[in-house]
């Protein structure tokens, strides 16, 4: 698996006014799974916002915030495009998970179908990380609960406060609600 792991990714810039702002300058909608298709309202809600939607790939939604979120976007493809073959963001978003008092992992999956690299920029430092499988889906529908029970995990990136974790899209993953600070947030964003 192609992935790259870049700590401070934000380089002489106000990084604790980025998460300032995108903590509590941001407007965020209620979703009752995190990470899409079937939740349990107890575990698996969450807050979000969308920058970039699947259905208009490169067009930013005008939102709060929207210009630094392109202008993240934008570094990300500055710095690894070449590498990495990123042209486009398909997909962009802010995960905005709450303390649930205990680590629950979510439902693993993947952002979008066909070949892309997933960017996660963490806001926070918290003791929950992304988890990374093995396995790889490329299917327009959820894992079932046989292909759910045979995951086998590749690895685990802790969430660290401006951390960007770059990964090919098509594995199988998921985070983990926030259990030992108040928030985890993180800037989720998809390029083809």
């Amino acid at each position: 698996m192609k992935y790259k792991i870049v700590d401070n990714f934000f380089e002489g810039e106000d990084f604790d006014g980025i998460v300032d702002t995108m903590t509590n300058d941001q407007e965020f909608y209620f979703v009752d799974s995190i990470t899409g298709g079937e939740s349990d309202l107890f575990t698996s809600y969450g807050f979000g916002c969308n920058f970039v939607t699947i259905d208009q790939p490169g067009k930013y939604q005008d939102r709060r915030n929207t210009k630094l979120v392109r202008k993240i976007n934008t570094l990300i493809m500055m710095r690894f495009g070449r590498e990495f073959g990123l042209r486009n963001v398909t997909r962009s978003r802010l995960d905005f998970t709450t303390h649930r008092g205990k680590e629950i992992k979510l439902k693993p999956h993947v952002d979008i179908v066909g070949p892309h690299f997933t960017a996660i920029l963490y806001f926070h430092t918290c003791g929950s990380p992304t988890i990374v499988y093995n396995e790889t889906h490329e299917e327009d529908r959820s894992l079932t609960p046989e292909e759910l029970s045979n995951l086998t995990e590749m690895m685990r990136v802790d969430s660290v406060s401006n951390r960007l974790f770059l990964f090919e899209g098509q594995h199988i993953h998921t985070g983990m609600c926030c259990y030992d600070t108040p928030v985890r947030l993180l800037l989720n964003s998809n390029f083809q």
